[in-house]
């Protein structure tokens, strides 16, 4: 498609984008299954009932959908890619992305050439009737769901990666009522390897799930500062009813790099991090500076209702590198730790480390707990080092409480709970 123009399109019944399927467009691309386009004016672009046709050269302001169960959109075996600073919008009915990749790359004549200027993918799934918002941010398309519009299911799978790396910019949404990401699927943010400027500023990841949102099969979920690169980190927000990643998932806000990374929040009425993959890899949710980094790392935050890690699955703000590590907040009415991984014994829990070899400062870890702290069977909730930096502040400051229970390993953290329970001895203070 010749020009900057953006691609919209439109079809109730249900989009396929089969084995082998490309873009070639210069501005940004929408596809739904919504049944019209909402103009100024109240003006609509109907494809279920067409009337007079409509000429309008503005963008629309939202997208319309029926009593009828939109269709679906699915992406199999096929690459979506728009150009750097343009966006790349998925609105359905169900979405679903099997072995497929969609991108924001520097395109020429259709053909990757390097990466530029972040753009934005965003993906929505709708269940019900009513309109879609259209929104328009520097330049950038996105979508955005009033609270009372009923959402479908996102799934990706099968390797599935969507990709919004840049020099500069880029932000990932995605939301639906449950969100499934399995079989190795990725979502990536941030600075990629060897380019930024000072000042360079990556976007955001974010996700948001009425019901559950599900990590699994060694899926991943990253915002970071590639090696080499310059320019601070965005963040990740994750908000959903029940959270849960397993079997070596991993959500990790990271830089490898010269830049800060990004903060990591999750509001969520359940979390649960399980187990590993049996390679050695456990599941994950991370705020770390990696080895060879200089910048800093964020703070980790969790606002539960319940909060468990189980099977050597685990929590964790550490440093690798010469940058310090964030804080670890947890605020939950419950909390479990339990067990170790069965294949190679590591630890669930909460951790704030000081790797070998790193020299930057360790990080805390705050906890607010209105009811019970569990840990048990081997699991820890430690800040500790190993390196050369310090490790986080002493466990228990003035105006905290702590109970007489013990814990479990050993423990440098702080507490206001209502109840502990564990094996091992309390650390002294």
């Amino acid at each position: 498609m010749d020009g900057a123009a953006n691609l919209f399109l439109l079809n109730p019944n249900g989009i396929l984008f089969g084995a082998d399927a490309s873009l070639d467009v210069q501005g940004s691309f929408l596809a739904t299954t919504g049944n019209g386009f909402l103009f100024e004016n109240n003006e609509v672009f109907s494809a279920t009932n067409p009337a007079a046709p409509l000429l309008a050269v503005s963008v629309p302001l939202g997208v319309q959908y029926g009593a009828n169960a939109p269709g679906a959109i699915t992406v199999q075996d096929s690459t979506l890619r728009v150009d750097e600073a343009q966006s790349l919008i998925l609105a359905g009915g169900e979405v679903v992305l099997e072995n497929a990749s969609l991108a924001v790359a520097l395109l020429e004549d259709g053909q990757v050439v390097g990466v530029g200027e972040g753009g934005r993918i965003d993906i929505g799934a709708v269940a019900g009737a009513g309109t879609l918002e259209l929104t328009e941010t520097n330049n950038l398309l996105g979508l955005r769901f009033p609270e009372n519009l009923a959402r479908a299911d996102v799934r990706l799978t099968d390797t599935t990666t969507l990709d919004v790396e840049a020099n500069n910019g880029g932000d990932l949404a995605v939301t639906a009522r449950n969100i499934d990401i399995l079989g190795e699927s990725e979502l990536l943010a941030g600075i990629e390897r060897n380019l930024g400027l000072l000042g360079s500023q990556a976007g955001d990841i974010r996700l948001d799930a009425t019901r559950a949102i599900r990590l699994d099969q060694d899926s991943r979920l990253a915002n970071r500062i590639r090696s080499n690169a310059i320019g601070n980190g965005g963040d990740i927000e994750i908000t959903t009813g029940t959270l849960r990643v397993s079997n070596g998932s991993q959500i990790s806000a990271s830089t490898f790099g010269a830049g800060d990374g990004g903060r990591l929040s999750i509001s969520a009425g359940v979390v649960e991090v399980i187990g590993s993959d049996g390679d050695g890899n456990a599941s994950a949710i991370s705020a770390q500076v990696n080895p060879g980094a200089t910048g800093d790392a964020q703070d980790l935050t969790i606002d539960a209702g319940r909060l468990v890690a189980s099977d050597g699955g685990q929590i964790r703000v550490s440093t690798f590198g010469a940058g310090n590590a964030g804080q670890l907040r947890v605020q939950a009415d419950g909390i479990e730790l339990i067990g170790d991984d069965p294949d190679d014994g590591d630890p669930s829990g909460l951790f704030a480390n000081v790797n070998r070899n790193a020299t930057g400062r360790g990080g805390d870890i705050r906890i607010l707990a209105a009811g019970r702290l569990s840990v048990q069977d081997g699991a820890a909730l430690s800040a500790s080092t190993f390196g050369a930096g310090m490790e986080g502040d002493s466990p228990f400051q003035q105006g905290w409480s702590k109970s007489s229970a013990a814990i479990g390993r050993a423990t440098l953290a702080q507490f206001v709970l209502g109840s502990i329970q564990g094996q091992g001895a309390m650390p002294k203070t």
